[in-house]
């Protein structure tokens, strides 16, 4: 950027610049040549764009335009200019408008205004506004004694002469007040909420009707003083790395779905505070935010009003479970999610309340047993009462017998943003373990299949009667042993335990994976977690116990495998040094078709089958996120237009089928603001486009198992942390509340990808949680009823 205090000395030499000379009073014109200066001098206004920013490259202005300055009517309501009204608009060499400029170095635009009129009325130029409107939006840039910045502030280098750095241009004036409406403006959206103050900040929570809109500002509470006042919001006014800043000062806007935020760059948003006096304020909010997650921006023109917000009704269920009490509550939209997990010695005796803050809550410690924590989830966003200072909430019981309860939950919570949220909830509670969604999720205490034995890695299938358990054990005569057990349909250990030896060296790092057909078990492997490992699968009596072929796919890691009944074929994806391979084996065993190579430079996170179509879904992270391919496993053949993002933020990536309403279900892992959220995503089958609603769950760590069962599929974490989940019309949509494996004692697997999981009849499924060396294995009963 050329230093602007140079351009206000009038003997500067233009030896290389092209201008206009100011003759017409009303409208100037001036074209940009390349490697020149523009210099656009209308008496009114003087416009300087730098031969940096013309050109022919990405915001630059093209050569041979018509940049223009013309006096034109009122642009906005509320103000009172003390200028003209001036627009500035460009053409190219065509006469068609030049769109997309962001200037670099931004255009200098001084405009000139009656500072003496401004006297009159009582204003100094400290207490003027630079009043931009670029289509139907205003940003209001406040006055700086330094340098201006584009899209926030202007200075006054001589008295009478605003400067302003423009990066595009459109119409302009010197005011006092906060623009609005005016010109062919739209009429502002109204908002309502309420008020509340954390430490030294205010926090506005507003909501359009029909709560479509959801904004959260945070303001210092010293700048609810001195009214009316214009507060700049953008990614200047904000320090993530410092969230309680005495100054910082931001906004966030959920609507359709994604979450924009002033805290980013080239947003920039006005917020005028009108009247502030206890609950009640009122003000404005225009400009433009940024996507959160996304390149993304939303232009904004709200009013809003607060008051006393009524208390928000919320019902669920209480659960017990080793030591831990969790109670699920949602309120009657399903918009707003709470859950709260605290010992099951509390609360005392009714009425008692219970105290949740950064004192009660050890996040290194997650399974201490004096631990409590509460989370809201609401509108995309996560807060929790484990912030310092910040975080503060107040359960409040009126009445408590076995599960049922009521009362109030009053208090601050936190996001990552951060951005508070006041709570003012009455909840009631009925005994259970619904509160996630329609239906309930349980489990059982796990049971020993092997008490002591060396377990590094486990698989299970349902093969009709019950389960049939195999994990990878640490002793061996040459290699690594495979152990199995029979389980019956409530995951309880029969018979006696088998032991087969293979001849390759699988390894735990390598991950395990099994499928079954008629009795015919393929069990995938891999000598070592590097793409330079060997891809093993075995093809496994489970009657004898003992493997029929081994079969060596390739060089690889980390492969899953699934059943395909349309085509009778078993179906093994795994990472390759290139990217995803797959291959297909016929269900009698004898010989693996070559691998073909799908998602070039991506890992595989997940496999799974349709029900009734010669169709896999093949999902991949490519480190731009999670892409997935559909595959025809009789022609092994990529179906559809080729691989499609499901999310181009985070991970995870695992996927499963739902049989009921025959969709795939795909977990993944997307940025909300500074924190992470899980999300699981709908797809149906023959199609390679997503169900528009994503579901937002409460998953602490990445998904990294799953399985389809008989009335829904089942999902979890390495910490064993268990989500059923379902498809349907409306999108995908969770069944009971997750069980958190830290909290309810189910998290005894120590490997890096958590527990297998196999899905039986009636809404059985059996999580086989391997221990670890020497500690053997053991299997979970979770059962679900949609």
């Amino acid at each position: 950027m050329r230093y602007w205090l140079l351009l206000l000395f009038p003997m500067l030499a233009l030896s290389a610049c092209k201008g206009t000379d100011g003759a017409d009073p009303e409208s100037h014109t001036v074209t940009a040549v390349s490697g020149q200066d523009l210099i656009l001098e209308a008496g009114y206004c003087r416009v300087e764009v730098s031969r940096l920013a013309i050109g022919t490259g990405t915001g630059q202005l093209p050569p041979g335009s018509r940049l223009k300055a013309e006096v034109i009517g009122k642009i906005a309501n509320n103000i009172t200019p003390y200028s003209q009204n001036i627009r500035i608009t460009a053409k190219d060499s065509s006469g068609a408008a030049v769109t997309g400029l962001n200037l670099s170095p931004a255009a200098n635009v001084f405009v000139r205004f009656d500072f003496s009129a401004a006297a009159r009325d009582g204003h100094d130029e400290s207490e003027l506004t630079y009043v931009t409107k670029s289509g139907t939006t205003f940003t209001n840039l406040a006055h700086t004694t330094v340098t201006p910045v584009a899209g926030s502030l202007f200075t006054t280098p001589t008295t009478g002469n605003a400067l302003a750095l423009m990066t595009a241009f459109g119409d302009c004036v010197v005011a006092f007040g906060t623009a609005s409406g005016g010109g062919s403006g739209p009429t502002p959206t109204a908002l309502t909420g309420s008020i509340s103050t954390v430490l030294t900040f205010t926090n506005f929570a507003l909501n359009n009707t029909g709560s479509t809109i959801t904004a959260n500002l945070v303001i210092p509470t010293s700048d609810t003083t001195g009214l009316p006042k214009n507060l700049t919001l953008n990614d200047a006014s904000f320090d993530a790395g410092n969230p309680t800043l005495a100054t910082n000062r931001i906004l966030t806007v959920t609507t359709g779905g994604k979450t924009y935020t002033t805290d980013k760059a080239g947003a920039s948003v006005t917020a005028t505070l009108t009247t502030f006096a206890g609950v009640n304020s009122s003000g404005a909010l225009v400009g433009t935010l940024g996507e959160n997650s996304g390149t993304g921006t939303l232009t904004i023109n709200y009013t809003f009003t607060t008051g006393t917000a009524g208390a928000t009704a919320l019902t669920g269920t209480v659960n017990d479970l080793a030591g831990r009490r969790t109670i699920n509550l949602q309120d009657a939209t399903s918009a707003i999610t709470v859950l709260v997990i605290f010992p099951d010695t509390l609360p005392s005796t009714p009425p008692s309340s219970v105290t949740f803050n950064d004192s009660t809550y050890d996040a290194t410690m997650p399974t201490d047993p004096a631990g409590r924590i509460l989370t809201v989830s609401e509108a995309g966003q996560n807060y929790s009462s484990d912030v310092p200072v910040l975080g503060n909430v107040t359960m409040n019981f009126t009445t408590f017998a076995s599960g049922v309860s009521t009362g109030t939950i009053t208090g601050t919570v936190v996001s990552a943003t951060p951005t508070s949220k006041s709570l003012n909830y009455t909840f009631s509670t009925t005994a259970g373990t619904a509160g996630g969604g329609a239906g309930t999720l349980v489990a059982v205490a796990p049971v020993d299949v092997a008490a002591t034995d060396d377990a590094l890695e486990s698989a299970i299938v349902a093969n009709g009667s019950g389960y049939f358990a195999m994990w990878l054990s640490s002793v061996g005569t040459t290699n690594r042993t495979i152990h199995t057990r029979d389980l019956d349909a409530n995951g309880a250990p029969t018979g006696t335990q088998g032991s087969m030896e293979p001849t390759a060296a699988l390894d735990a790092s390598g991950g395990l994976s099994a499928a079954i057909n008629a009795g015919v078990i393929v069990l995938c492997g891999a000598t070592g977690s590097a793409t330079s490992s060997s891809v093993i699968a075995l093809v496994i009596n489970p009657v004898t116990p003992s493997i029929t072929f081994t079969h060596t796919l390739g060089t690889g890691t980390k492969p899953k495998v699934v059943y395909n009944p349309t085509a009778n074929l078993f179906v093994v994806a795994f990472s390759t040094a290139a990217g995803v391979s797959v291959s297909t084996l016929p269900a009698a065993g004898g010989s693996f078709a070559a691998p073909v190579a799908f998602h070039a430079g991506a890992t595989l996170t997940g496999l799974a089958s349709a029900g009734a179509a010669d169709e896999v879904l093949v999902c991949a992270n490519d480190t731009s996120g999670i892409r997935a391919r559909r595959v025809q496993p009789s022609l092994l053949v990529g179906l559809g237009a080729g691989s499609f993002d499901v999310t181009t933020s985070l991970g995870a990536g695992v996927c499963s089928f739902d049989p009921v309403f025959g969709a795939y279900l795909i977990a993944v892992q997307e940025q909300s603001g500074l924190i992470t959220q899980a999300v699981m995503r709908q797809l149906p089958v023959g199609s390679d486009t997503l169900h528009a609603t994503k579901l937002n769950i409460t998953a602490i760590t990445p998904l990294t198992q799953a399985a389809p069962g008989s009335n829904s599929a089942l999902f979890s974490d390495a910490n064993a942390t268990f989500h059923a989940l379902k498809s349907s019309a409306t999108g995908p949509a969770q069944i009971g509340a997750p069980l958190i494996g830290i909290f309810t004692g189910l998290n005894e697997d120590t490997t890096s990808d958590g527990a297998a999981i196999a899905g039986g009849a009636s809404g059985v499924f059996i999580a086989l949680a391997a221990r670890g060396a020497g500690n053997g294995i053991s299997a979970i009963k979770l059962t679900v009823t949609p």
